[in-house]
C-alpha cells in the first residue's frame, strides 16, 4: 500500500505534479494507493481525477457517519 498525503497545493502543482501521481497509480495498481488526510470535497475530486479510488480522512469519515 502506498499512501499519499493530501495537501490543497497539489491541485495548484501544475500538470506535471498531476501526471506524476496518475503514473504512480497506474505502474501501483489502484487498488494499492490510498490519498489520506481527506478534509473535504476537493481531496475527493482531485484524487478520483488522478487514478486513486481510496480515500482516507475527516471528510470520509463524516460521509461514513451520515449514512449511519
Amino acid at each position: 500500500m502506498i499512501k499519499i498525503f493530501w495537501h490543497p497545493e497539489i491541485v495548484d502543482a501544475g500538470d506535471a505534479m498531476h501526471e506524476r501521481i496518475r503514473h504512480l497509480v497506474d505502474s501501483s495498481g489502484e487498488s494499492r494507493i490510498v490519498l489520506c488526510r481527506v478534509d473535504n470535497r476537493e481531496a475527493v475530486d482531485f484524487g478520483q481525477m488522478v487514478g486513486v479510488n481510496l480515500f482516507q480522512g475527516r471528510y470520509v469519515e463524516n460521509l461514513i457517519a451520515e449514512d449511519n
